[in-house]
């Protein structure tokens, strides 16, 4: 295959397969452009689904009165501190200053015994390692919670709320990037040159009945497809 200009384009990774409804697919890798633009997509989707949420409107006054009836003091700063799980900040702080031992390699000259030694100390590195991670994990979360229940009652119930927005946005940016992503990388299987998409709209996605549609494109797309290097995509 060459592009307009006469060169070779490298091939893309991609593949058929048969959805639950019967319908048979072309299902491609996204390109990093394409990725961009989903994840821009996502975004807009999910700020206009929290957009109800926002200060000052009724669905916000209605999580703050849920957060007051159903939630004790105690509750409400476990709920703050589970924040830092959630978002991945505790992650991203115990992976910089813990990081996980690489596991090793066998050179031309090891023996046997020489690689099962490596092996042995690696196995031992990683166990102290995730030990001392869950260490690491239960001080961060202790901390933020012991933090928590020093803030005033009010203020607790506005992290709570805010923390339950911010769930809502996470999972509605989650949702549409699976929506998105679907209706560019799915291609209509009888189309040889495989340009026409298979969805009429992200949107057709959001349907649940589509659900099952969703799970295996999904699977399909994360084990088999989404593993070409990037830089060997055409844009």
């Amino acid at each position: 295959m060459t592009n307009p200009n006469g060169a070779k384009v490298p091939r893309v990774t991609a593949d058929y397969t048969t959805l639950p409804n019967g319908d048979r697919v072309w299902v491609q890798t996204a390109s990093d452009l394409q990725l961009d633009d989903i994840r821009e997509e996502a975004s807009w989707y999910a700020r206009e689904k929290v957009m109800p949420f926002r200060k000052g409107e009724p669905r916000y006054k209605m999580l703050v009165e849920d957060i007051k009836a159903n939630f004790s003091e105690e509750d409400r700063a476990a709920l703050i501190a589970q924040a830092g799980y959630k978002n991945g900040e505790f992650k991203r702080i115990v992976d910089n200053e813990l990081p996980k031992p690489v596991a090793p390699s066998r050179e031309k000259d090891d023996t046997d015994e020489a690689f099962m030694k490596k092996q042995d100390e690696y196995l031992k590195e990683l166990e102290n390692i995730d030990k001392l991670q869950e260490e690491k994990y239960n001080f961060l979360y202790n901390d933020r919670l012991e933090a928590a229940k020093a803030y005033s009652s009010q203020k607790r119930v506005t992290e709570c709320v805010e923390r339950v927005i911010s769930e809502k946005y996470a999972e509605a940016f989650d949702r549409g990037y699976t929506m998105h992503l679907l209706y560019v990388v799915v291609r209509k299987a009888d189309d040889p040159e495989h340009i026409d998409k298979y969805f009429v709209s992200p949107k057709q996605l959001e349907d649940e009945k589509w659900a099952a549609t969703r799970s295996h494109l999904c699977k399909f797309y994360n084990e088999q497809i989404d593993t070409v290097r990037q830089d060997a995509i055409p844009t």
